[in-house]
């Protein structure tokens, strides 16, 4: 009989300064290597299970666990169960190995976004369900909703979530949720919404409506649902005390409960935006696909370009290898899997030369497609069976080395 799935983390291990998957040897001491990247191997789980729902680590040795689902695209009256692979550290070697459990209510089949959200330091859980929204605290004694917010007409698709972030952006100093979604609504004349809304004090429970920071509704036949996205599009700044999005070829400033809008330069629809350091000052970094654009809020026309790689769809600022800084890296279409990835450096940013890599799938439901080893958030790569069924595409990960 199967168990409720762990959500609380157990006390956290010390992680070997090296392990191997699969005959690849990750140290903890590689830095802005020329990196390489091994056979992507098969997980052992049900082969249904593609779908990568969400992960972090659960059973503290240091590697990320994962909560995988079957994809309701390739299983019809599929059973939405929830169930977690962990991960497996024995004499410095890595492995994964499946479980008998399964995720019980609140945590339900949908699109998660995980963030601190009560300061604990322990993963909360931003996620879709039915028609809206829901915000659910991870407790010793187990998940907590504390809010649970539905759209007030039917989504017929959606809605997704496009960003999160916390921070206290309003002048009382208390911590707001920030969401970006896209939605499409309505049966015969579809209409794709798409926006930023904030929720007061995430960490309370309450049935209030969010505050509406960004939203517009636009007539459509549901296939444009991304035309508008970038709206719920943004990253927090200053600690916190900021938020920057975008709409079209605009950007906008929410601080103090005042937004402000300038032009980003001649770049338009972001699909990432984040905050970097550079030399000491923050900056946003923005991916429009072709380019990275970087540049400060306050004067965003003369800002810094990094060129993409080549098939280029999707870009991402994460510490690939645990140095400190951030690394680009550049994504394909899972049609055509690729991945390139530009070295960090902390007084100039990402280098504008890359290193690209060609996986056999690239693609995950999860906020990222990497799962953290320590502080290294970049060294393992996991891809979804999705877009492919999973007898020909099943859920797997792989290693990237430092070459020689």
């Amino acid at each position: 009989m199967a168990t409720a799935c762990p959500l609380w983390p157990a006390s956290a291990a010390t992680l070997p300064a090296q392990v191997t998957f699969h005959g690849t040897t990750i140290r903890s001491g590689e830095h802005d290597c020329a990196w390489t990247l091994t056979g992507q191997f098969s997980l052992p789980i049900a082969p249904d299970y593609t779908h990568v729902l969400f992960h972090y680590d659960v059973n503290g040795d240091g590697v990320d666990d994962l909560f995988v689902a079957a994809d309701p695209q390739y299983i019809t009256k599929v059973d939405k169960t929830i169930t977690l692979v962990v991960s497996k550290i024995d004499g410095g070697v890595l492995s994964f190995e499946p479980t008998n459990c399964t995720l019980a209510a609140p945590l339900v089949y949908g699109m998660y976004r995980l963030r601190d959200i009560d300061g604990d330091g322990v993963t909360d859980f931003v996620m879709t369900a039915n028609n809206g929204i829901r915000v659910i605290l991870n407790r010793p004694g187990g998940p907590q909703t504390t809010i649970a917010y539905d759209f007030p007409d039917r989504s017929v698709l959606g809605p997704y979530l496009e960003d999160v972030a916390l921070g206290a952006f309003d002048k009382d100093g208390a911590n707001e949720l920030a969401v970006g979604f896209s939605r499409i609504i309505g049966d015969v004349s579809a209409q794709t919404q798409s926006g930023t809304v904030l929720f007061p004090r995430p960490t309370q429970a309450s049935t209030q409506a969010p505050v509406q920071l960004a939203v517009t509704t636009q007539d459509g036949n549901g296939l444009d649902v991304a035309f508008n996205g970038q709206i719920g599009v943004f990253t927090a700044l200053q600690g916190g005390r900021a938020l920057y999005g975008a709409s079209t070829q605009y950007g906008w400033l929410y601080q103090n409960g005042t937004k402000t809008m300038k032009r980003i330069g001649v770049y338009e629809d972001p699909s990432y935006l984040g905050a970097i350091t550079i030399g000491g000052t923050e900056r946003v970094f923005g991916y429009f696909g072709e380019v990275s654009y970087i540049f400060d809020p306050q004067a965003p026309d003369n800002g810094a370009v990094i060129q993409s790689a080549p098939g280029s769809s999707a870009g991402r600022l994460l510490d690939v290898d645990g140095d400190g800084d951030l690394d680009l890296v550049d994504m394909g279409s899972s049609g055509s899997p690729r991945l390139a990835i530009h070295n960090g450096d902390a007084a100039t940013g990402p280098s504008a030369t890359w290193q690209a890599l060609f996986p056999s799938q690239l693609g995950s439901a999860a906020e990222t497609p990497f799962l953290a080893i320590g502080a290294m958030k970049g060294r393992l790569l996991v891809s979804d069976g999705s877009p492919g069924s999973p007898a020909t595409s099943p859920l797997v990960v792989g290693a990237i080395g430092c070459g020689p």
